[in-house]
């Protein structure tokens, strides 16, 4: 036989097994019975499976509570801060001295505690709002950046931070310093 009659036989060979496999998957019956699947099937469906489903408004105001708590925390924590308790050491009575001094340590240590950074963001164009994150980070503005980029994403303004100069400083709250990133 010749490599011709060989190559005309891979060929029907192919054809054939192509044409079989076709016919089954289009001729074919399918095991779905080529059922819709509707909104409340498959809501009860995930539900069975141990998720939840929420509707958008739902999820919009979870979303919202979420960022309420975030802020709320993040205001416990900076109050924290600044109402650390010093302990003081015992002090008697009968030494003035000794209590201007402890009173002198105490002023000392509350201003070296409340320390507030400044600086000015630079955001050039192509930068994301998690290199404006990272900058803030290494700023010491922030301590936690995804808060800002929940903040951000959840109002809808990630795509609105301005190029240019943006002072900020670390008393600032988060939805304030996404507000100077938006303004031109």
């Amino acid at each position: 036989m010749s490599l011709k009659h060989n190559f005309r036989g891979a060929a029907i060979g192919i054809f054939l097994t192509t044409s079989i496999i076709a016919s089954n998957y289009y001729l074919g019956s399918n095991n779905n019975n080529n059922e819709e699947l509707t909104t409340i099937d498959a809501i009860e469906f995930l539900e069975g499976e141990s998720y939840v489903v929420l509707e958008d408004e739902e999820f919009r105001q979870l979303r919202t509570e979420v960022r309420e708590l975030r802020e709320q925390i993040e205001e416990v924590f900076i109050e924290e801060e600044e109402t650390e308790v010093i302990e003081e050491e015992p002090v008697e009575e009968d030494t003035p001295e000794v209590e201007e001094e402890v009173e002198e340590e105490v002023e000392e240590t509350v201003e070296e505690e409340v320390t507030v950074y400044e600086t000015t963001v630079v955001l050039e164009s192509g930068m994301t709002s998690h290199d404006v994150v990272q900058q803030l980070i290494r700023a010491n503005i922030i301590s936690d950046g995804s808060a800002l980029v929940d903040y951000l994403v959840d109002n809808g303004i990630e795509q609105q931070i301005k190029i240019g100069e943006h002072k900020v400083n670390s008393d600032m709250s988060i939805s304030e310093i996404a507000q100077e990133l938006i303004t031109p």
